[in-house]
């Protein structure tokens, strides 16, 4: 087992696909990490104004504001909070994870991955100093 991260460390979820959100929130909140959840980018950047956020996942394509766009404005708005990126379309001519990581996503992963792969992303990137 990974040792768990401190239990302040709150990370938002932003997807539109309901499975994954409830199976990564389940899996990070009995790793000891607080979650919000988001469906798209517009609600996310709301949910980033009103509370503190130590680390971000999104998926790439959403209705309403697309990861990419939302990724672009953190890096403005909040350029040392790190996100991660996920997109299961990296078998299509575009690749939105390059993109991503362009825009100033600090990870990306390709779904589907396993849920320690997103556990250990947490840790790395919300280490105590």
């Amino acid at each position: 087992g990974a040792m768990p991260p401190g239990p302040e460390v709150r990370v938002l979820l932003v997807d539109h696909d309901d499975r994954l959100r409830q199976s990564l929130t389940q899996a990070l909140t009995e790793y000891g990490c607080q979650v919000l959840a988001a469906e798209n980018g517009e609600y996310a950047l709301r949910v980033i104004d009103r509370e503190p956020v130590d680390i971000v996942f999104t998926d790439i394509l959403m209705p309403k504001m697309d990861g990419l766009e939302m990724i672009r404005h953190l890096a403005k708005v909040r350029p040392a909070l790190p996100v991660i990126a996920m997109s299961d379309h990296v078998g299509s001519s575009v690749n939105y994870l390059r993109f991503a990581l362009s825009f100033g996503a600090i990870e990306a992963l390709p779904k589907p991955f396993e849920i320690d792969a997103a556990l250990e992303i947490v840790r790395r990137h919300t280490a105590p100093a």
